[in-house]
This record gives C-alpha cells, sequence and structure tokens, in this order.
C-alpha cells in the first residue's frame, strides 16, 4: 500500500506549532522524482549547514525506482564559522509530514548548553501539502561555534504504509539577523539500491502438519509453505523457502513441486545444519506482484520415545538475494514459527 501526498500530520503536534493554511509563498511545487541532498547555496562567508548526527534510515519511493535515504532527525547543524551567526537568525525547515513528525518544541543545543530558541507558527502549502517549521534562535553563536537545532524526527512507516509515493527531499535554510546572508541545503541522503529497480516484499503462508506422539506430546511441520509477491515490484529470482523442524520429530522434509496455477521452476537441497531437519527451495525466476508460489511438502516423521528437553520450533523462512535487499520492504511475514509444541510437563500443562 502506497500512501499519497496529504496524509495527515498530528493535528496536535501542528497546534502546538499554531500551524495556519495558507500557502506558503516562494515554495516550489512537488515533483514526482527525487532530488538528493544538494549542496549549500553559493554565499559569501563560512556560514554552512551540515545534517546531524541521528543517523539515516531508509524510505522507498516507487515514483523514484528505489529507496533513498533520509536522516532520521529534521534538524540541522550549524557552522558560524569566522563570523559567527547573530542573535534572531532564522531556520527554517520544508518537510513532507508523511515522512516526518513535528516534535513538541524545537530544540536547539550548543555543545551541551541549551540555548533559546521560540518555534514560529509552521505554515502548509496547500498545493504541494509540504509543511514549514519556522525557529528563531534568540542565542547568538560565536566565531568558530556551532549549534544543533531539532523540529522533528522521522514518523515510523510500517508495513503496508512503508512506501513513499511524490517524495521531496526535506530542506532547511538559515538566515542571519545581521547580514541577511542565507544557506540552505537538502537533508536527503543518496539512493540506496540500483536505478529502475522497484520495491518489493513477501509474505509467508504454511499449512501446518500436526504430529503427535506417547502420551499427549505434539509438534508440527510444515506441509504446504507459500511466498506471496507484495509488490510493487516483483520478488527477484533467487529468493528462497527454508523449511526446517526438530529432528527428534521429523526425520525429513522434501519439495514436491512448486506452482502457481502451473509449475514453477526452482531447485531443492537439504539443509546441513546442526540441530534441525529441513529443506531450502531456491526459486529460478522472479515472482510478480500480487502472486502466489506454493511448495508441496513431503515429510518423513521420526517417533520419539517420551519427553523432549527441548524443541526446535518448527520454522518456514523467506530469504531475499542478497543483492537486492536494499529495495526489500519489510513486511514482518517474512518468517512463521509455530511455538506451541508440546514435549515436555511444563508445555504440556500450558497448551494442552
Amino acid at each position: 500500500m502506497e500512501q499519497e501526498r496529504g496524509g495527515g500530520i498530528g493535528r496536535r503536534t501542528l497546534l502546538q506549532w499554531g500551524v495556519t493554511g495558507v500557502v506558503v509563498a516562494g515554495l516550489s511545487a512537488g515533483t514526482q522524482g527525487v532530488a538528493f541532498a544538494a549542496t549549500p547555496s553559493p554565499a559569501s562567508g563560512p556560514l554552512s549547514l551540515s545534517p546531524t548526527s541521528g543517523g539515516l534510515t531508509s524510505i522507498l519511493v516507487p515514483g523514484a525506482s528505489q529507496a533513498v535515504e533520509v536522516p532520521y532527525d529534521l534538524g540541522v547543524t550549524i557552522s558560524g564559522g569566522a563570523a559567527g551567526l547573530a542573535s534572531g537568525s532564522v531556520l527554517t525547515f520544508e518537510f513532507d509530514p508523511r515522512v516526518y513528525d513535528l516534535t513538541p518544541q524545537a530544540t536547539a543545543t550548543n555543545g551541551t548548553a541549551a540555548l533559546a530558541a521560540t518555534g514560529q507558527p509552521a505554515t502548509v502549502d496547500t498545493k504541494t501539502g509540504m509543511i514549514t517549521a519556522t525557529v528563531t534562535l534568540s542565542d547568538a553563536i560565536p566565531a568558530g561555534g556551532t549549534a544543533t537545532v531539532i523540529v522533528g524526527h522521522l514518523r515510523p512507516r510500517r508495513y503496508p504504509y512503508d512506501i513513499v509515493r511524490g517524495f521531496d527531499q526535506p530542506e532547511a535554510a538559515v538566515t542571519d539577523h545581521r547580514t541577511k546572508e542565507r544557506r540552505s541545503r537538502g537533508l536527503s541522503g543518496r539512493p540506496k539500491t540500483p536505478a529502475n529497480e522497484q520495491p518489493w516484499g513477501f509474505e509467508a503462508g504454511v499449512l501446518w502438519q500436526p504430529i503427535t506422539w506417547g502420551s499427549g506430546f505434539r509438534s508440527y511441520c510444515a506441509r504446504e509453505a507459500s511466498v506471496r509477491s507484495t509488490g510493487p515490484g516483483p520478488v527477484p529470482a533467487g529468493y528462497r523457502v527454508r523449511i526446517v523442524a526438530d529432528p527428534a520429530v521429523v526425520r525429513s522434509v522434501r519439495v514436491l513441486g512448486a506452482f502457481d496455477g502451473a509449475a514453477v521452476a526452482g531447485s531443492a537441497a537439504d539443509l546441513a545444519l546442526p540441530g534441525i531437519r529441513g529443506v531450502e527451495w531456491t526459486a529460478r525466476s522472479p515472482l510478480a506482484a500480487g502472486r502466489r508460489v506454493r511448495l508441496a511438502l513431503a515429510v518423513t516423521v521420526a517417533t520419539p520415545r517420551g519427553d523432549l528437553k527441548s524443541i526446535k520450533h518448527p520454522t518456514v523462512e523467506l530469504i531475499g538475494p542478497e543483492a537486492h535487499r536494499g529495495a526489500q520492504r519489510t513486511t514482518y511475514l517474512e518468517s512463521v514459527v509455530r511455538d506451541d509444541s508440546i514435549y515436555d510437563a511444563e508445555t504440556k500443562a500450558r497448551f494442552a
């Protein structure tokens, strides 16, 4: 699922900043592409801006055919250079409210000391949906000094709301109150994945086969495993489906075939890992968005003599090709685990 522009930012947070619903003069209309971190605007003097040390994370932008790294902090570090920055100087942050949330108050620090800063009424560009937050620094930045100002943080974007269409990078600008010198820069990072690769993801599905023994003991193994492609791009060829179970319960697992209406080409290999029984199937072709591949499995069960000291929980795990993981969506359904096996007195009391 993709979120179009116009997705709401929290009303309470906007009211704390005093948002006004007016068109912001001088802001350009949003584009469907992605602009990456710009160099500082030409200006005389040493005043400069740089991203904060809060780190980068990635968002998925299908219009740009790639994942884009963006800073966690909606903020900037100001270097005053030889002349410093006068008190009363103004910072502005233009940002997409689908990507960032404003904090209740702006924070400004100079090393470990707090600086006085006042947030002004934020404005919404009714044409683009972009928001501009304005901060006035009451304290000066001395010559050779720096200050970090943060007005917001990245919004959590969990699947299926992890794709942003029509993304515009955040931008920060500062204007010196004394000299009127202005510097600006984009805050987005570089593209994270190869060009022309659409975001993709997958979800695992399982049909469990119960395995029973002794007096009320029970575990499971997958009898059928499936892979569903979430899109918008296809799951790349080379994705793997790993099926594992406990060797005390399962002697072997075999792939009888893979099907998506018709047979799907792939190869299977037994897993040679200590303490498990299982098989791993590798697809030879991509899986288009919205399609599902089902793996039919044959399970040979073992017969434990009684209770067990421990058990390996049966699991189905999907593994994407390493070269394409930069564009992979995190669906939180890449693996399915059955953790309600009954194999001793404690688990019998819990699950029987």
